[in-house]
């Protein structure tokens, strides 16, 4: 029995580290999320950026990455990388309607009929109930 434990103690050990490993990740991820928002909170918004840009480079979720870009664009009013950003989001997401609504807010901030209706077309393609 003693023998079996000495066999397997490497084994278990790298089991455990590779566990660890993942954690750690997914705190690093989390961490980097908390910082963007937190630091969007306070009004510093190209740190908000940085934190988001890092996240994505850490191993985070590209559609979840484009939106926050976007949500931090939007909010300084930088209507042409919101949307920029809204749109790879759709492209990441193509069934998903929050990118598509974030395009119609542009529009309809800018005040741009045609683009708003282009926007608005654009949501129902794939929410047919939308009534926003």
């Amino acid at each position: 029995m003693k023998r079996i434990v000495m066999l397997l103690f490497p084994m278990i050990a790298l089991a455990a580290a590779g566990g660890d490993g993942a954690k750690s990740k997914e705190g690093k991820l989390g961490a980097l999320w908390k910082e963007s928002v937190s630091n969007e909170q306070s009004g510093n918004r190209e740190k908000a950026l940085d934190a988001a840009a890092r996240y994505l480079r850490e191993g985070g979720d590209p559609y979840l990455a484009n939106m926050r870009t976007a949500w931090i664009h939007y909010g300084q009013k930088q209507y042409a990388e919101a949307a920029r950003f809204y749109q790879a989001a759709a492209r990441i997401q193509p069934s998903a309607v929050s990118p598509r609504i974030g395009l119609l807010n542009i529009a309809t901030d800018k005040g741009d009929t045609a683009a708003a209706m282009k926007a608005g077309e654009f949501v129902l393609s794939v929410d047919k109930t939308n009534i926003r």
